[in-house]
């Protein structure tokens, strides 16, 4: 098994909010309460203040991620967190504008809204704990910083020396507008690429988020650890509750639980695997609107990391994709997407480099409609439309579908299913 380094921070959203005074823990716990402004990236900061991630653990499990096809292949078992998985066990909306803009680079944006002499790219996570924690600050500056750590150490966790990017600030300094972006499917962009750097040794994005998923996809998993959850029974976001369980594992179990893992790993079965482990009493009513796009094919974005939404190569996890079980073979090859990374002093139109890939997340094409719309033979819309973007004259590649002509398929409800 290899070692990997990690860059957790997740851990830290607990001691923040800890570290807060009572009267602005009220006030975030209001909004939290009444799903205000800003709340779905608020009621994070309710994650417990754990600082014992498995690392043996995901080692083992990140050995058997495929770089080449973006899954887990575990003894011939496909799987792979999406944004099925990222609804429940986050609380996140899936669904929204995608976080990315014609800005990447705002040297003022800190001054701008915290009226703080910060003339860089990036400021210190510590600073922004100093302004979170200020009691002359307003309500709306100290909101601003701790959504601004939420983003750094939930969403895109990274190596960036605990700093965070000045371009996210235009993402949460309009607190009436934070809800409407699709956080869950940019934490999941952010975690895509990382897991591409696997071939480095290192891997970036939310690493608990992904031992969670694997945790309720594969529950032996638990019980190698001493674990025994009743997922069915808890609310989202999944990871509080399982962050809380995982503080409680023994120091007696860790010698020997890599074993028991590697074991399971080396053996899983089909039966091994909960494929439909998600129920919708586990969704707050305000998370419920996200379930239709659940298998949305489109690539998921975060600025400058954009990644494919693959429901297609993984249709056993999605219980609204049973009814296309009759499918014999899928083969889909979209155009390779062409990274440019938000990096130097440069300034960088995002919307116009990932025109295509705004275009197609905006259109929100799921995945049984596009199977449907072959079936019934209808003409295939090219994967790209041309735009302005660098990426526009990409070379469009075929994707080809196979289904099985005896079993048509029927119409559903989405919501109905989960």
């Amino acid at each position: 098994m290899a070692a990997y380094k990690s860059a957790e921070k997740v851990s830290t959203l607990g001691s923040v909010y800890k570290s807060l005074d009572s009267a602005f823990k009220h006030f975030i716990d209001d909004i939290i309460e009444n799903n205000g402004p800003a709340s779905c990236l608020l009621r994070l900061l309710k994650l417990p203040e754990t600082t014992d991630f498995l690392t043996p653990m995901f080692s083992a499990l990140l050995d058997t991620y495929d770089v080449d096809n973006h899954y887990f292949d575990i003894n011939g078992n496909h799987l792979n967190i999406t944004l099925e998985d990222v609804l429940f066990v986050t609380g996140l909306p899936i669904n929204g504008k995608a976080l990315i803009s014609n800005v990447s680079r705002d040297r003022h944006a800190f001054n701008r809204v915290f009226n703080y002499p910060i003339g860089t790219y990036r400021v210190a996570i510590g600073t922004l704990r100093e302004i979170g924690s200020d009691t002359n600050k307003s309500n709306k500056e100290r909101l601003v910083a701790v959504l601004l750590i939420v983003v750094a150490c939930f969403i895109l966790p990274s190596y960036d020396n605990h700093c965070m990017q000045c371009c996210y600030v235009q993402f949460v300094e309009n607190l009436e507008e934070v809800n409407d972006y699709a956080w869950g499917a940019a934490l999941l962009a952010f975690l895509y690429c990382g897991l591409d750097k696997k071939q480095k040794r290192y891997a970036e994005g939310n690493l608990w988020a992904l031992l969670c998923f694997f945790s309720i996809r594969i529950p032996r998993l638990c019980e190698a650890v001493g674990l025994h959850i009743e997922w069915e029974n808890l609310q989202a976001p999944l990871l509080i509750s399982y962050m809380e369980k995982m503080e409680s594992v023994s120091e007696n179990l860790r010698p020997t639980y890599l074993k028991k893992v590697e074991s399971l790993l080396a053996k899983l079965e089909d039966n091994d695997i909960k494929w439909h482990p998600y129920v919708i009493s586990m969704l707050d009513a305000s998370m419920r609107g996200d379930l239709p796009y659940v298998t949305r094919l489109a690539p998921v974005i975060c600025m400058s990391y954009v990644a494919y939404h693959q429901p297609l190569r993984l249709l056993k996890q999605f219980q609204v994709l049973d009814e296309y079980s009759n499918i014999s073979s899928i083969e889909w090859n979209p155009p390779k997407i062409r990274l440019t990374r938000n990096s130097g002093n440069e300034r960088q139109n995002f919307l116009k480099i990932y025109y295509n890939e705004h275009k197609l997340w905006e259109n929100a094409e799921l995945a049984e409609m596009y199977i449907r719309k072959i079936k019934s033979g209808a003409a295939q819309p090219p994967p790209y439309n041309a735009g302005s973007g660098s990426s526009a004259g990409i070379k469009e590649e075929t994707q080809v579908i196979v289904i099985d002509e005896d079993s048509p398929p029927t119409e559903h409800e989405m919501i109905n299913s989960v």
